[in-house]
């Protein structure tokens, strides 16, 4: 926090950004003061996401957007395959999750707290395989840790979801 803020101010940019630790489940924020938000995957580790979302929101000026990325599971998770239980318990233990949400869970959070969800990307091992190949080479190494990481791709499609929403 003391170091972001010290860059900021060698940067001249002191005045437009100041780094804060918060509790994203209570920010210490007053209704309506930002122009935007972004979340990258921190509001999956969220108890409920409808109460980071609804804390996003109420800081959020009208008309503004937040956006988001963080880890779900596709509609080809497979709840009663042992396989594929295995593999989310250890995308949540490594990655200190509370549980993986669907893609759908997390856009009716949002849709439940007020957003209007403009844009939803879902970024899997499959569609990145065409990404330029600086990514490709990130995912590999990402997923090629283990088998179970890596047939998690294969099988249940856990994902990065990308989602853009306004007040």
């Amino acid at each position: 926090m003391i170091r972001g803020n010290e860059l900021n101010r060698k940067q001249g940019l002191a005045h437009l950004a100041k780094v804060h630790q918060a509790d994203f489940m209570k920010l210490p924020f007053k209704d309506e003061e930002f122009d935007g938000a972004y979340a990258i995957e921190a509001t999956c580790h969220a108890p409920r996401r409808e109460d980071v979302y609804g804390e996003i929101f109420r800081v959020l000026k009208p008309g503004k957007s937040v956006a988001i990325y963080e880890w779900c599971l596709t509609p080809k998770y497979d709840p009663n395959n042992e396989y594929h239980r295995l593999i989310k318990k250890k995308i949540e233990e490594g990655d200190g999750l509370p549980d993986m949400a669907t893609q759908e869970d997390v856009v009716r959070a949002l849709k439940a707290v007020g957003f209007e969800v403009s844009c939803v990307l879902y970024f899997s091992l499959t569609l990145c395989l065409n990404c330029c190949s600086w990514l490709r080479l990130v995912i590999w190494l990402w997923t090629s840790d283990t088998e179970v990481i890596h047939g998690g791709y294969r099988y249940i499609h856990p994902i990065i979801l990308s989602v853009s929403a306004s007040k």
